[in-house]
């Protein structure tokens, strides 16, 4: 007699977990959407890029074509002290001129610099997705979207991440770090920090203190293995993770260059936190000590003590990078977040990097740059953008927060605690930022590059150039590819001096004196060769004749 027999039974189908839902959806795609429309806007809007831009920009066609730039070949390029920064964007630049360059047709000048534009854009479109998934994580879908939105239409950062600057790049990759970094506390293991590491490590191939994110994330794991909630053997193995993989895209690079920057010194490295730099410059053009267009620059006169100022200096600037009123709604924020930090440990991450990164700046401000003999401190809205970048996830918990807060307040009644309140809230500011986010990006610069085509076209080899502002410099051909040292003066040929009338913040600029000192020879009277006016911005070109005093001072050392 035959018997069936059925052993086991049928599996259960379990649906897979996405990853995103409908709404995360058409919250990422409005997002991507305002992100496209502002950074294209100002791409397109463009008059001429940030004087930094022509660093990077010099720095990828080095990379692309080392031996027309003077270097053996890449690694040359990469050891250069002259570079100041690691590869990162630059690279990403080089990547953006291709398609560029195919499509644009333009002076070698203008497709550099516009492809630096355009890398920039692309990354600060991307950073959309880790600023939304880490404000999720830490607050809610509320929180990711509006945190997302108001760093895309916050001037200064809409400005700064559209402009030809590493900050586009650098946000995406460090918001990235910092995404896997909270998500690594909140579901601690290995290969959770391994990842943080590994994006740390790409960070900080755009900018070095990009290690600042792993050493929050250090810091969290260290506190809660203290705080006895995690084993040490445990917090040991993740912080092993933690460090590898933010060494293994370093490494590469700091045995290239035989240290953690290409500076002789780790203070070398600190000095270039935010772009700071510390130099005494002589009198050629190959030193180019930076000075910030839009800082406040520290006055012992009218300041008072340099460690009072600086607090000061910082919360100033940060302000203005916030847009002002949603500075408030960020210290809200973190005042109500405050007792979710001890439930939500992994909450720590941003505000532990932000620390950090208040701390370094506050550093960098106290040590200052030297310029021409002279030490300087200041601080930029650039410096301040990171901690404007954490700012936006606390600012969009208190705009989520105001309802409640409304109704428990109110004098009328019961306040309706409506969500429509929040969007509301969150709508009028991204509504203030649209005259600002309008403007037209440097446009009472265009001088400096119409003088540089003037350059181009009567400056001769022999001649020198003393341009701090650098634009002219770099359209004209002379700093296309590299920083050439000045020629030997020769009797009958010609110094051009290129500068603004009238007051300027460039005035901080290397080589600004010598410019001012041409201008205003009184024995060897120089002349104007070229001026441009727009909107009360006057450029000049001044064109001075070398004498045979001046050659056989410089035969004689003088």
């Amino acid at each position: 007699m035959a018997t069936d027999v059925h052993i086991g039974g049928r599996l259960e189908a379990v649906a897979p977990r996405r990853v995103t839902d409908p709404a995360d959806r058409v919250r990422l795609l409005a997002l991507v959407a305002v992100a496209v429309a502002v950074h294209g806007w100002t791409l397109t809007h463009t008059r001429v890029t940030a004087r930094d831009s022509i660093g990077f920009a010099r720095y990828a066609l080095q990379l692309e074509d080392p031996r027309a730039a003077g270097f053996a070949d890449v690694v040359a390029v990469l050891r250069d002290p002259n570079t100041q920064h690691p590869p990162g964007y630059p690279l990403a630049v080089l990547a953006a001129s291709w398609p560029v360059r195919a499509a644009y047709h333009a002076d070698l000048p203008d497709q550099m610099l516009m492809s630096a534009q355009v890398a920039s854009c692309v990354a600060a479109v991307l950073l959309v997705f880790p600023t939304y998934w880490l404000g999720r994580m830490l607050f809610g879908k509320f929180a990711g979207f509006a945190a997302a939105l108001l760093f895309q239409v916050l001037p200064v950062p809409a400005e700064v991440t559209s402009d030809g600057l590493t900050e586009g790049l650098y946000l995406l990759t460090l918001g990235t770090a910092l995404l896997l970094g909270t998500r690594a506390v909140k579901n601690p293991g290995v290969g959770g920090f391994l990842l943080c590491g590994l994006a740390t490590g790409a960070t900080y191939l755009v900018r070095p203190e990009g290690m600042l994110a792993a050493a929050a994330v250090g810091l969290v794991v260290v506190g809660m293995a203290a705080a006895r909630r995690w084993a040490w053997p445990s917090a040991a193995a993740w912080l092993t993770a933690l460090a590898v993989g933010a060494v293994l895209p370093a490494l590469p690079y700091m045995i290239l260059i035989g240290g953690v920057s290409n500076k002789p010194s780790v203070d070398g490295m600190f000095q270039k936190i935010g772009n700071w730099r510390e130099q005494v410059v002589g009198g050629h053009g190959a030193a180019r000590p930076p000075a910030p267009l839009f800082a406040v620059w520290y006055n012992p006169e009218a300041d008072g003590p340099l460690p009072a100022w600086v607090p000061r200096a910082i919360a100033a600037e940060g302000v203005k990078t916030f847009h002002y009123a949603p500075a408030g709604l960020a210290v809200l924020g973190l005042l109500a977040a405050a007792r979710r930090l001890r439930a939500e440990p992994w909450a720590w991450v941003p505000i532990a990097y932000g620390g950090l990164v208040l701390a370094a700046v506050a550093a960098l401000a106290s040590v200052g740059q030297v310029t021409q003999g002279e030490r300087h401190h200041y601080v930029s809205e650039r410096h301040t953008l990171p901690l404007v970048y954490v700012g936006c996830f606390f600012a969009a918990f208190a705009i989520e927060q105001l309802p409640g807060w409304l109704g428990r307040i109110s004098l009328v009644g019961d306040w309706p605690a409506h969500p429509a309140v929040a969007w509301a809230v969150l709508a009028g500011v991204v509504v203030s930022c649209v005259p600002r986010l309008v403007r037209p990006l440097h446009a009472d610069r265009a001088g400096h590059v119409e003088a540089g085509r003037f350059l181009k076209d009567h400056m001769a080899p022999e001649d020198t150039l003393i341009d701090p502002f650098e634009w002219a410099g770099f359209y004209s051909g002379r700093t296309l590819r590299r920083i050439p040292p000045d020629p030997p003066p020769v009797a009958g040929r010609y110094r051009w001096a290129v500068l603004e009338k009238g007051e300027t913040p460039h005035s901080h600029l290397h080589r600004y004196k010598d410019a001012q000192n041409v201008a205003n020879d009184g024995r060897n009277k120089a002349a104007v060769a070229f001026e441009w006016t727009e909107k009360a911005k006057v450029v000049t070109v001044y064109r001075q004749q070398i004498t045979e005093e001046d050659e056989a001072a410089a035969k004689a050392g003088k």
